[in-house]
């Protein structure tokens, strides 16, 4: 005989800490530990805690988050800001140009992709960069990469 408890969702209330069920969340969604900021009649509205972009969700498929997400969670870097005319060197999954290449950042697309263009070459325009995969370099930084390749 099936228990009526054994499906019973824990409560959860705005200001808790959740994730995503694992069956429903989509490649970018894992690891990530939400916030609930509001509670809507049909979905919620959630921020992550490591400053990412917000989310609404129906509460169906949210459960509580483990001591251990929370923790991973905190200690993953938030997504760098950058703004127009900001030197950068970009890494991630799929982009397939070398990492010690520089590029600006020519626009931002929303919040969450910047349009790039290459420094010192190419003419062409990468136009939907994830932001995430950006890394701004400081005025010092750049000028250490000029010296070095003006050395060798």
């Amino acid at each position: 005989m099936d228990n009526p408890q054994a499906n019973i969702i824990p409560a959860l209330f705005q200001g808790d800490l959740v994730v995503i069920t694992e069956e429903h969340q989509r490649p970018g969604d894992r690891g990530l530990v939400f916030e609930i900021t509001r509670v809507n009649p049909v979905n919620w509205s959630l921020s992550p805690i490591n400053g990412d972009r917000p989310l609404r969700c129906p509460p169906e498929l949210l459960r509580k988050a483990t001591a251990e997400e929370i923790a991973g969670a905190q200690a993953a870097p938030p997504v760098a800001p950058v703004h127009c005319g900001t030197v950068v060197t970009v890494q991630g999954h799929g982009w397939k140009q070398p990492a010690e290449q520089l590029w600006c950042v020519l626009r931002l697309k929303g919040q969450h992709h910047a349009e790039l263009g290459r420094l010192g070459g190419s003419t062409r325009i990468y136009p939907k960069v994830p932001r995430s995969y950006l890394t701004p370099l400081t005025d010092d930084q750049v000028a250490a990469m000029i010296q070095a390749v003006e050395a060798a």
